[in-house]
């Protein structure tokens, strides 16, 4: 699909396809497009694949939370609130082999907190973009086992 922007103000004109009124011109540079991706954004993808290849967020012990929200940190996918937000421990007893839902367990105590006023607007900003974060992760880390 291409836009053509024309002088006066107002909406895009987008040519999809094969387009009858679509200019040769538009027709030429779709034949040609291209896209390349850097070899940076392919070692992100590689590093992000194989974080979400060893981590199950539905199944995942204290342990390995850190060493994953580390993994993330370190990749450059989440910054340090959202590493502190996931790596924070469970609970106050935790056993740091015991398998949980990290997942699960983000999304209710964020409801919760966020019911009870307890989050001011960064925290719920840093807390609800971890949880999106690990939702991503968990959807990867899914198309990841059906290969």
């Amino acid at each position: 699909m291409l836009v053509s922007q024309t002088q006066r103000v107002g909406s895009p004109t987008i040519y999809s396809g094969h387009s009858p009124h679509q200019p040769k011109e538009a027709e030429a540079v779709q034949k040609d497009t291209q896209v390349s991706i850097s070899q940076t954004a392919n070692c992100a993808e590689h590093n992000w694949q194989t974080i979400a290849s060893n981590y199950n967020v539905h199944n995942i012990s204290a342990a390995e939370v850190r060493a994953m929200s580390r993994e993330l940190f370190e990749g450059g996918f989440i910054d340090s609130g959202q590493m502190m937000a996931i790596g924070a421990p469970i609970s106050i007893t935790e056993n740091p082999h015991e398998k949980i839902n990290l997942l699960g367990d983000m999304k209710r105590t964020f409801e919760i907190s966020a019911a009870s006023g307890g989050l001011n607007k960064t925290s719920r900003e840093i807390y609800a973009s971890a949880i999106n974060t690990l939702e991503h992760l968990a959807k990867t880390h899914r198309n990841t086992m059906l290969i």
